[in-house]
């Protein structure tokens, strides 16, 4: 399995190639960057999708045209599912699956103490909504959730729980046939303790199995490797959110989930590229997605309500 600290420099450098301008990026901003790679003995890594990105929009902005959600892990995720729905989708068969994230995912994968009296503080939280019918300890660990944000509530769920999703249903869901990761690679501050307690929610899955979906969850690993636009009080969050993969990328207003330079009322002649109009149905998961997906909702459910 290939280093951990490979896994992120390789994502790194892929961003360093192109100037900050290219992302919709400008000097004092921070933002998220991820990536998913593939790895073979024979040609090592290669990034297939590349995103970086903080923001999502608000219930009254979902629609088939929009990105909802644009954090990078999920414009990422959404990033390789365009790519192997295209005609350069790549040959897959003996590659290992990598993701890096250059900060931890927003929900239960950020709460954790820290030992940095140096910085004035000494834990690490994150801002995301338990989901309704949850208890509503906001800082208890354990919770699924809804993504953070100031003003109205988002309906996306958190970064954390996509990823255990992504472990059960695999990264094309109802799309195409389930690929899983292999390793995940969370940059510093990322607690491996709660990595583990986060992918570890859904425990009562461990022995279900519908045809290829079953519970798949990555090595866990973190990496010291800095993002050189992480988050700073010096720096102030980016407005915009990108995606690559392949030969297709886009500049995402984060505000409206739209591409740069399309308005609310073109949206429908413009959708993003990563809308549900865009990718469509795709060729479609394999036997058995429907059954699993069902018994992932009521594991969920029964969780959230403290029955398992």
């Amino acid at each position: 399995m290939c280093d951990a600290d490979d896994v992120a420099r390789c994502a790194i450098d892929h961003f360093n190639a192109q100037k900050l301008k290219d992302y919709g990026l400008k000097d004092g901003e921070w933002t998220i960057l991820s990536a998913i790679l593939s790895h073979s003995p024979d040609s090592g890594l290669t990034v297939l999708s590349m995103a970086c990105g903080t923001k999502s929009v608000p219930a009254k902005l979902v629609d088939d045209y929009s990105i909802h959600d644009g954090h990078a892990e999920v414009l990422c995720r959404r990033g390789l599912v365009h790519l192997m729905a295209s005609d350069d989708a790549p040959d897959l068969t003996g590659h290992t699956l990598h993701m890096f994230v250059s900060a931890p995912p927003c929900g239960d994968c950020a709460i954790f103490d820290l030992d940095t009296p140096h910085l004035g503080f000494n834990d690490y939280r994150t801002g995301s909504k338990p989901v309704v019918g949850a208890l509503l300890d906001r800082t208890g660990v354990g919770l699924f959730r809804t993504k953070p944000g100031r003003g109205e509530r988002s309906p996306s769920m958190s970064c954390s729980d996509k990823l255990v999703r992504w472990a059960y249903l695999g990264l094309l869901g109802k799309r195409g046939p389930p690929l899983f990761l292999d390793t995940l690679t969370v940059g510093l501050p990322a607690d491996t303790t709660a990595l583990e307690r986060s992918f570890g929610r859904l425990s009562r899955l461990d022995m279900r199995r519908h045809g290829p979906y079953r519970v798949h969850p990555p090595e866990l690993r973190t990496s010291p490797v800095e993002f050189p636009l992480a988050r700073t009080e010096a720096r102030r969050p980016s407005p915009h959110c990108y995606w690559a993969a392949g030969t297709a990328h886009e500049v995402i207003v984060g505000k409206l989930g739209l591409p740069r330079g399309v308005s609310l009322r073109d949206r429908e002649k413009r959708p993003s590229a990563l809308s549900r109009a865009a990718l469509g149905l795709g060729p479609g998961p394999a036997a058995g997605y429907e059954a699993a997906a069902l018994e992932y909702k009521l594991a969920v459910e029964d969780y959230n309500r403290g029955a398992v």
